[in-house]
């Protein structure tokens, strides 16, 4: 009875914690469809380079809160330098998730090169930071 009991509780206790966890990025990007691999960035395979950034919104929440950080938010940079499968490896929450997401989905890259020949889709990972900054430009008294 009391082996049951335990047995019952460690499979309830995995369907809640399998509950909990985020689901997969629904995103798919045109290389996955394809079938074709993923690369990661070394050895033959070239970065890819940033051309055009948009600059992430604050959200109301977060202003009002005076809430700062950095945002982790993965991506595949496809072959023709456009973001797919964009999302959010470390949160911040307050709305500053979705906000990142926003201006990555807008960002333009050089794609990823094999060799320096042929263009590639590769993985990445993008800091995008979120500050607040003073109207006085940042000067501060200091105690004599």
């Amino acid at each position: 009875m009391r082996r049951e009991f335990i047995l019952a509780a460690v499979a309830l206790t995995s369907t809640v914690l399998a509950a909990q966890r985020p689901a997969p990025p629904t995103d798919t990007t045109a290389a996955t469809q394809a079938n074709e691999p993923i690369y990661k960035i070394g050895g033959h395979i070239s970065a890819p380079v940033l051309i055009h950034r948009v600059t992430a919104d604050y959200s109301d929440e977060a202003r009002r809160a005076k809430y700062q950080g950095v945002c982790l938010v993965r991506l595949i940079v496809d072959k023709n330098g456009e973001p797919q499968n964009v999302h959010v490896v470390r949160a911040l929450g307050m709305g500053l998730d979705e906000k990142a997401i926003e201006a990555v989905k807008q960002y333009r890259f050089k794609p990823a090169m094999n060799d320096g020949k042929t263009p590639v889709p590769a993985m990445i990972t993008i800091e995008v930071d979120f500050r607040l900054y003073s109207l006085c430009g940042g000067a501060r008294k200091t105690a004599s």
